[in-house]
């Protein structure tokens, strides 16, 4: 019980703190990593994970030809604000030569709730590179972007499409 008396006072805090802020709160930091949690106008962004696709030809659809490496990544939006998040496909940014979409999931009529949280996957097919794309997330209360930097694409964890797991050790 005093657990969750403890993590109730945090969220109430959380909310008091970031919500009391108006839109037009801490500019947007520039280039984050994974794993980081991002100030929103809303409340907080954090890009959970990112995993190959693999266990059948062309997996969830993404090209895996040549040159072309499937990923999936996890984004967590944190809605803080007294009011629904209009959701928008428009708020995730993958450079123009990746290919893919988001899956928003269980989404009601494209609004997230006031004081909820909600995982987005988002899944592309991408150059084969070194590097991994950036991510660009459009905070709708703010004009400058948040950019993600996603990382190498060495070494990445995989998610098999078939068997829908998750390579060992992977922490998303």
């Amino acid at each position: 019980m005093a657990v969750w008396a403890g993590a109730l006072a945090g969220a109430v805090l959380g909310v008091v703190t970031i919500a009391g802020r108006g839109s037009s709160g801490p500019a947007a930091p520039g280039v984050v990593g994974l794993h980081q949690r991002v100030i929103t106008s809303f409340g907080t962004m954090s890009v959970d994970y990112v995993v190959k696709v693999v266990g059948a030809p062309n997996p969830m659809g993404l090209s895996d030809a040549p040159g072309q490496l499937p990923i999936q990544v996890g984004v967590t939006l944190t809605n803080l604000a007294k009011r629904p998040l209009r959701y928008s496909p428009r708020m995730f940014e993958m450079p123009k030569i990746a290919t893919g979409g988001v899956d928003a999931g269980r989404l009601e009529r494209g609004r997230m709730p006031s004081l909820s949280q909600h995982r987005f996957t988002l899944r592309y097919s991408v150059a084969d590179a070194a590097s991994l794309p950036r991510l660009v997330f459009h905070d709708p209360g703010r004009r400058a972007p948040v950019v993600v930097e996603l990382g190498s694409s060495r070494h990445l964890g995989t998610l098999d499409v078939l068997s829908h797991h998750f390579s060992p050790g992977f922490a998303g």
